[in-house]
């Protein structure tokens, strides 16, 4: 068989793979093993695991809508701000105090 060595520019934004398959560059290519810098890892060696193995970025987007209010009756309002405020400090906490950084959840 043939082995393939491709190596991805922009990688962490995703971008590079979009142009690698449009440059055809993955063309008739049956499997795909990825390799990243681990600074865990001694100068030399590699490591891997069946499945997956380390993090990935995902995006998505979320609407926040607030409900205005006067003075009389704030109690009633919703302020978006705050709300998001609080949304992010929330995903923060799930990222960085719940999720072990090397392994997949």
């Amino acid at each position: 068989g043939t082995v393939k060595l491709v190596f991805q520019p922009a990688e962490e934004g995703r971008a590079g793979a979009f142009q690698m398959i449009e440059d055809g560059a993955v063309k008739d290519v049956n499997a795909i093993f990825g390799m990243h810098v681990d600074p865990s890892l001694g100068t030399g060696k590699i490591s891997s695991i069946p499945g997956i193995m380390t993090a990935a970025s995902g995006r998505f987007q979320a609407v926040i809508e607030g409900r205005g209010g006067s003075a009389k009756n704030l109690h009633e309002a919703i302020d978006p701000v705050v709300a998001s405020a609080f949304a992010i400090q929330s995903l923060q906490l799930l990222t960085s105090r719940e999720t072990h950084p090397l392994k997949s959840s």
